[in-house]
């Protein structure tokens, strides 16, 4: 039974909405179907669907930002209800939520129907876009996991998530020149303050440097804001650097009381690969050793040049896949890989 509120908007069961219209010259007009919470509009000639009716369920359900993924592992697919063309498209800063169907191996990508700026040039298109995490770094093997809920937010240049299985510090090799080291992975953000990344640094620092990132080029300081001035970088050395809301802050440079810049000792692994192994920092107090794992398969163990007080803290990196410490004490590690590449951080007093 159709109920009428009004000459141009109606209420009603589905089954009641008129199929042709603008006979009466009302074009405009619009029937709300109640029982499957759907929006039509009379273009004139005919009803057409508006829209699904904005509900309470719908938005406590996320009815339109939530799907299910019929992709493959590491190129995801999402469709969306409704999709391109509508009224509701996806705007920057929206969360997306994909129920995912494939582990990742490695950096992932995703297509959506509901992609692009809404009313921008006529016709909306789809496009296949990055999946980050953290600083707009590439995911890691095993970030998504089959049959898991992943959370991400939307921007123009890709897909943030939110939920990585696996965490760590953002880590890159080094694509620039020597006082002039850039960041070499998508990103399209600035830093904010507290950002951290590591880097392996291709060459070694003869004065003052900065770090490029996003487009760009921070100066690089030691001991809060002390330009460099050489030594405080070596080629091949993984170096930590922290954003402090204007320069990038080198961590174990030239501390009080300590030495930084320590030569890099490369261990084979027992059965092939790296582990190149350097103590960046050692004061009379803290020291820091730091270790890039090259497909290491097998074990590798080093002597630390000067030994902690106390065993040391660590911390195995998201892209150290499969990589464990089997000994560990104040004067050495032994690590094992399976093989696994990546960065571990040991640090302590």
């Amino acid at each position: 039974m159709l109920i009428s509120f009004s000459s141009m908007i109606s209420f009603g069961p589905n089954a009641d909405c008129p199929t042709t219209g603008g006979a009466d010259g009302m074009p405009g007009r619009i029937y709300v179907a109640t029982d499957l919470q759907v929006v039509y509009q009379d273009n004139g000639a005919a009803w057409e669907t508006y829209a699904p009716w904005p509900s309470a369920p719908h938005i406590q359900q996320n009815f339109w930002n939530y799907g299910v993924d019929t992709g493959v592992a590491n190129a995801y697919e999402l469709t969306l209800n409704p999709g391109n063309g509508t009224l509701y498209e996806l705007t920057v800063g929206m969360l997306v939520v994909m129920l995912t169907a494939h582990t990742n191996t490695g950096p992932s990508t995703l297509l959506s129907n509901g992609e692009g700026p809404f009313g921008i040039g006529g016709a909306l298109e789809t496009a296949t876009l990055n999946i980050c995490k953290g600083y707009n770094t590439p995911l890691d093997a095993g970030d998504l996991v089959a049959n898991s809920l992943a959370f991400m937010v939307y921007s123009e240049a890709g897909y943030q998530l939110l939920n990585p299985q696996r965490a760590g510090v953002p880590f890159a090799v080094d694509t620039g020149a020597a006082n002039a080291y850039v960041w070499p992975l998508y990103t399209v953000q600035p830093p904010v303050a507290g950002t951290m990344l590591a880097l392996k640094a291709l060459n070694a620092n003869t004065g003052a440097s900065t770090l490029n990132v996003a487009a760009t080029a921070y100066p690089i300081k030691k001991n809060g804001t002390a330009a460099l001035t050489g030594g405080e970088i070596a080629a091949g050395q993984i170096v930590t650097v922290v954003y402090d809301g204007a320069n990038f802050q080198l961590q174990g440079a030239g501390g009080s009381g300590g030495s930084s810049g320590s030569a890099q000792t490369t261990v084979g692994g027992s059965t092939s690969g790296n582990a190149v192994f350097s103590q960046p920092f050692e004061g009379a107090y803290y020291k820091k050793v730091i270790v890039l794992l090259e497909l290491l398969n097998g074990t590798a163990s080093y002597t630390f040049p000067a030994a902690f007080t106390e065993t040391p803290d660590y911390f195995i990196g998201a892209s150290a896949s499969g990589a464990t410490l089997t000994a560990l004490s104040t004067t050495a590690v032994t690590i094992s890989g399976a093989p696994s590449s990546g960065v571990i951080t040991l640090e302590g007093y």
